[in-house]
């Protein structure tokens, strides 16, 4: 603006100093805590209570899937068979904004399969380098970064 003015003196311009920004969080359980990224600010959220099924429902006998054990507190939205189902709403706002495993959504169409975690595959083909992966292959990282997005 002095330039423009026909003024010489010059202006110091003094600039915050620079401040790294804090790596982003990608889901990981960090002391009990899983780390999240938002648009608005870095979050840290307390991982929910482990809530595993202890039995099969007595809803399931005698249908393919009579060896899943479910959470309880599951409402069920087909009845038997098909096993579809969601969280009570009560459940999810005691666990905060992250689901336990045991209280996800449930979509199915027909029987679970029937998979070993010791012995199921995946196979990858049609691209340059086809390959099967373990489940533990999948879940240890080896393949690539394992994250959770909320």
């Amino acid at each position: 603006i002095s330039k423009l003015r026909g003024l010489s003196s010059s202006v110091a311009v003094a600039f915050p100093p620079r401040v790294e920004a804090e790596p982003t969080c990608d889901g990981t359980v960090v002391e009990g805590r899983i780390r999240l990224s938002t648009h608005v600010r870095a979050s840290r959220l307390a991982v929910p209570e482990k809530q595993a099924a202890q039995e099969v429902d007595q809803r399931d006998r005698d249908t393919p899937d009579d060896w899943i054990k479910r959470h309880p507190d599951m409402v069920r939205l087909t009845g038997r068979h098909p096993f579809n189902s969601e969280p009570p709403l009560r459940k999810l706002q005691a666990a905060g904004w992250v689901t336990p495993a045991s209280l996800h959504v449930v979509r199915n169409h027909g029987a679970v399969p029937k998979l070993s975690w010791d012995t199921h595959r995946l196979h990858v083909t049609g691209v340059p380098r086809p390959c099967q992966l373990t489940m533990e292959d999948l879940a240890s990282g080896k393949v690539g970064p394992v994250v959770s997005i909320p």
